[in-house]
């Protein structure tokens, strides 16, 4: 019995373990590497009217599942939110990587 729960507790130590030490000892994420997608930041949407005030709107409207931040939204994104929301300026940045401002 006793061999059998240190066994177990191996298991269960080394599943926290080896994730723990690739994290923590390995380079930062690389694209196809361990966590790859964690190291990418973040997707900012600004949606303006005519006076330049934020307006709000609900992302359900125009997105059918939360933004995931692998695709590239700048490119179809703007139109959509003008659509859906009548603003007259839609800005979506993706990390500084790329930005699009469309004017609706």
């Amino acid at each position: 019995m006793a061999v059998r729960r240190g066994l177990v507790a191996a298991v269960i130590a080394a599943q926290f373990c080896v994730p723990l030490v690739a994290l923590l000892a390995s380079a930062p994420p690389t694209r196809l590497g361990f966590q790859m997608y964690s190291g990418l930041g973040g997707l900012d949407i600004t949606v303006e009217d005519e006076r330049g005030e934020e307006l709000e709107y609900d992302p359900a409207d125009v997105l059918a599942v939360p933004p995931r931040i692998e695709i590239d939204w700048t490119r179809r994104l703007p139109e959509a939110l003008c659509e859906a929301t009548g603003a007259a300026r839609v800005t979506v940045t993706r990390d500084r990587e790329s930005s699009r401002t469309l004017e609706c």
